[in-house]
């Protein structure tokens, strides 16, 4: 199945300026995307972003061993994202920003480390997908899963609509 994932140009900016603020001790922060998915054929999903929870200073866990590290409280923000008043119909993506204009890609710690997290959010939202977003100031990437109990997939295309309308990333 061929994803992609649409994401307002005002929203884009409003995740980018958060991520981009300083924290006490974390060298980056991360965030979390409420989007609404959609089947338009049965080889095409569509992922429209929606909406962003940044995550609270004190959410972060002194942790040097990763750029950032989050707590439980900051994991079961983004599961009440999922459950959505009980109805289990959002979808969550996880966000963080790397530096440069290029298209970004999953280090070894991204990969591993959403493949930990990612698939917990299908016990709010079971047949919601899910996943995660890096961005760079001028590109994007990210991986999707379909399924708790499957691999991830990457996002085909991820475009910026709006003023102006931005195709962050291609195949």
């Amino acid at each position: 199945m061929r994803t992609i994932f649409k994401i307002p140009q005002r929203l884009r900016y409003e995740i980018l300026n958060d991520l981009h603020r300083d924290h006490p001790f974390a060298s980056e922060r991360v965030g979390f995307i409420s989007c609404h998915a959609a089947i338009p054929t049965e080889d095409v999903l569509l992922i429209l972003a929606t909406a962003y929870e940044p995550i609270p200073d004190d959410e972060y866990l002194d942790d040097p061993s990763a750029g950032a590290v989050i707590g439980p409280d900051a994991i079961l923000r983004a599961l009440r994202l999922g459950l959505h008043e009980g109805q289990g119909d959002i979808s969550v993506f996880h966000v963080h920003h790397h530096w440069g204009d290029e298209i970004p890609f999953f280090s070894r710690t991204d990969s591993r480390e959403t493949r930990n997290f990612v698939p917990d959010f299908f016990h709010t939202a079971p047949h919601m997908p899910h996943g995660a977003l890096i961005l760079s100031d001028e590109r994007a990437c990210g991986r999707v899963w379909l399924a708790e109990n499957k691999a991830p997939e990457e996002i085909e295309e991820i475009i910026a609509v709006g003023m102006p309308t931005d195709l962050l990333h291609l195949p």
